[in-house]
């Protein structure tokens, strides 16, 4: 107490939270920015008005006197973009270049682009997990499922392969790719719910309705275009019929064949000689 060039640190925010709690195990983020100043202990004992603050000039230590630093949190948004971009635009998309343009390349190019995505954010969050005591023994809901969903997109991805190699040998479907429909949108749709708890998970749900109305308007274009592909298929499927090949192509039933319409009659014979009265 009898030190007049005390180190001290400070702390400010974040600001959309309203931290009022003693308990240690709290849910904490972290804080917006923070600094470091010294005291003059002996003065800041006694009366509370008369605490004095040492300024920088005073004690000639400027470098560790009012430095004020930026403390934000980039992992925690990165991991966010990287995770929900992909479930909610990249994989879904994926999907449309195989079912709607029929693109099998592109599909699974989009979709091995997308499980790369995953892991790196994966990563992220597993290096901001243990920064966190809220996180770091790994056993909220929002990890326990991200783990679950890693291992459905490894398995996913390998179905993908094998039935790949499969059809390329006989044309046929197989019991891999009945699997891969359905596994597909299964780790999709988890991956989407799994979001919202993140948010949650990370001290702002109020996010949760900004990320809804993204989904709402990716599913709106996803239907969209599988309703114009429909058509489209239905009408072409319409127009390949007999029926309607007849018709565009003039067709004539062939006891009718031998009948010459009079528009294509020609012209009258000439006479060979002038007939008199």
């Amino acid at each position: 107490m009898s030190d007049e060039k005390q180190k001290m640190i400070y702390a400010v925010g974040p600001g959309e939270i309203n931290l009022d709690t003693s308990n240690l195990d709290a849910a904490l983020r972290r804080h917006d920015w923070y600094g470091r100043f010294v005291v003059n202990m002996p003065k800041a004992l006694g009366d509370p008005i008369k605490f004095e603050t040492l300024s920088p000039t005073s004690i000639n230590e400027t470098s560790e006197v009012g430095n004020e630093v930026d403390d934000h949190d980039f992992a925690s948004p990165i991991h966010a973009i990287f995770m929900a971009g992909t479930f909610v635009i990249l994989f879904p998309f994926g999907i449309v270049w195989l079912r709607i343009f029929e693109k099998v390349r592109l599909h699974w190019l989009t979709q091995a682009i997308g499980v790369l995505v995953i892991f790196v954010g994966a990563g992220i969050g597993i290096l901001l997990s243990k920064q966190y005591n809220r996180s770091k023994h790994f056993s909220s809901s929002h990890q326990i499922i991200g783990f679950i969903i890693l291992f459905l997109l490894i398995l996913q991805a390998g179905l993908g392969a094998a039935h790949h190699r499969a059809f390329k040998k006989t044309p046929k479907p197989t019991i891999l790719s009945s699997i891969h429909r359905i596994l597909g949108p299964v780790a999709i749709g988890l991956g989407i719910v799994n979001g919202a708890l993140g948010f949650k998970f990370a001290l702002v749900p109020r996010h949760i309705i900004s990320y809804a109305i993204v989904i709402i308007f990716i599913s709106i274009i996803l239907v969209v275009s599988s309703f114009i592909h429909n058509r489209r298929r239905r009408r072409k499927a319409v127009y390949g019929t007999p029926a309607a090949q007849n018709f565009q192509s003039a067709y004539v039933p062939a006891e009718y064949q031998n009948d010459i319409p009079l528009a294509y009659a020609g012209a009258p014979p000439a006479y060979s000689r002038a007939m008199g009265p």
